[in-house]
């Protein structure tokens, strides 16, 4: 089982077409994540079968947010599959609750997302990958 944080701190510009201008805030996100991998103990060997659960809250601040502090909070169960040893394919079901710019208002998102990363171009299709890994 493979754990896995990560925060990222944004800054963002968004345009609100209800004043046609951009606002400037800030946002953090915090994401947990497990992984399991089925086929072996090395997620980064190539022909990696694996399950993943993730969960990440994001909250907006800074002097333009005053009522919708908690952004949003997305969870998603994944299969995915690593190949050509830098390559892998993932499939997950997502349910996002996010909240709208008055604070008071929510919605509720959900549905399937399949998605192809690329963890190095130089590696794709290498027979032989460099010593070099990605710390989880």
């Amino acid at each position: 089982m493979i754990h896995t944080w990560r925060y990222r701190f944004e800054f963002r510009n968004l345009y609100q077409s209800n004043i046609q201008e951009y606002s400037y805030n800030t946002r953090l996100r915090v994401r947990y994540r497990l992984r399991y991998v089925l086929n072996g103990n090395d997620f980064y060997k190539d022909k990696t079968s694996y399950l993943a659960i993730n969960n990440e809250i994001a909250l907006n601040f800074g002097k333009n947010i005053t009522r919708n502090t908690f952004s949003n909070n997305r969870i998603y169960l994944a299969a995915g599959h690593r190949f050509l040893n830098a390559a892998r394919v993932e499939l997950r079901y997502v349910n996002v609750f996010a909240s709208r710019s008055n604070g008071f208002e929510f919605d509720q998102l959900q549905g399937f997302m399949l998605s192809l990363y690329i963890d190095q171009f130089s590696d794709l299709g290498r027979r032989k990958l460099r010593a070099v890994r990605f710390s989880n």
